[in-house]
């Protein structure tokens, strides 16, 4: 998650350089080896970012949403892409040309530091995810996504919240694991209290501290 709060001037700045897209579920923005001749501001919805093995089995690296920015270390290097992103939901993009976006963050310090500060967000989610795969548990792995996931969105008391659809199958490509283990630890959550299922299969997290010791204890 980039937690990025951008200014109103910033955002206008994007936006008068960008063309809109609205986007179906599961559409396909950029494939592995496509060129990078575009970055993505999310306005709204969810779109991963994932690798396909040799076998056909999705391995998602990361999940984006409304406010943060894809395609960004590609057109950076000026390399191919080296990764899929797919929407998740519906979704409302700001599609921005290489040359556009250059030019921008030339004339522009204050968005050229968040995008600093974005790339050392990527840093830290691979050392999330790290952190994640090397966990010798799934229970472990499970409670650390959950954490990861729900970063910076708490609510009132020690609550925070997963507040967009992600299956029980994506969470298992995120962690290496099946989907049937993962569903099974989830629903020993709920039914200790540590989680509930809300509409359109948002998961609150009712005790982040409980989680977040499941996370440490292995």
């Amino acid at each position: 998650m980039q937690a990025i709060k951008w200014t109103s001037e910033e955002l206008e700045l994007l936006k008068a350089t960008s063309c809109i897209k609205s986007l179906p579920a599961h559409k396909i923005i950029f494939n592995e080896d496509s060129p990078a001749e575009y970055i993505y501001y999310i306005q709204s919805g969810h779109i991963k970012y994932y690798h396909n093995t040799a076998a056909g089995k999705e391995v998602i690296v990361s999940i984006y949403g409304g406010g943060e920015i894809i395609g960004l270390t590609a057109v950076l290097h000026g390399e191919n892409c080296d990764i899929f992103a797919k929407a998740m939901e519906n979704c409302v993009i700001w599609q921005m040309s290489r040359e556009s976006f250059i030019k921008l963050i030339e004339e522009n310090t204050g968005i050229s530091i968040k995008l600093i500060r974005i790339l050392c967000s990527y840093v830290r989610n691979y050392e999330y995810r790290l952190e994640e795969l090397l966990a010798t548990s799934t229970e472990a792995k499970v409670a650390s996504l959950l954490c990861h996931l729900a970063e910076n969105k708490f609510e009132a008391g020690n609550k925070c919240y997963i507040d967009y659809r992600i299956t029980h199958q994506e969470m298992a490509n995120m962690i290496g694991a099946c989907r049937q283990t993962v569903t099974e630890i989830l629903g020993r959550f709920q039914e200790k209290g540590l989680i509930r299922t809300h509409k359109r299969n948002a998961i609150e997290i009712s005790s982040w501290d409980e989680i977040r010791h499941i996370n440490s204890l292995y």
